[in-house]
C-alpha cells in the first residue's frame, strides 16, 4: 500500500515527535516546507520516516492517524 504525506502531515508529525535512538540520543530531521498542502516525494519521506527511527512509511503514517 502506498504512502502520500504532505508537508503539513510531516510538519504535524514534528510538533508530537519525541524520538529516541538506540544510542539514547534524540532524533531529528529537517524538512525545507514549500508549502503544507504540497505532497511529499516518497523517497523524502521515506528518509524522514528513517531519520525519526520510523520502521518504515506505514508506521509513520499510522502515528500520523493517531495525532
Amino acid at each position: 500500500m502506498g504512502y502520500t504525506f504532505a508537508f503539513g502531515d510531516i510538519e504535524k508529525i514534528y510538533r508530537y515527535w519525541v524520538g529516541i535512538g538506540p544510542d539514547g540520543r534524540t532524533r531529528r530531521t529537517r524538512l525545507d516546507s514549500r508549502g503544507l498542502g504540497r505532497v511529499v516525494a516518497t523517497g523524502t519521506a521515506s528518509r524522514i520516516a528513517r531519520q525519526l527511527f520510523f520502521r518504515d512509511l506505514e508506521e509513520m503514517y499510522r502515528y500520523l492517524q493517531s495525532l
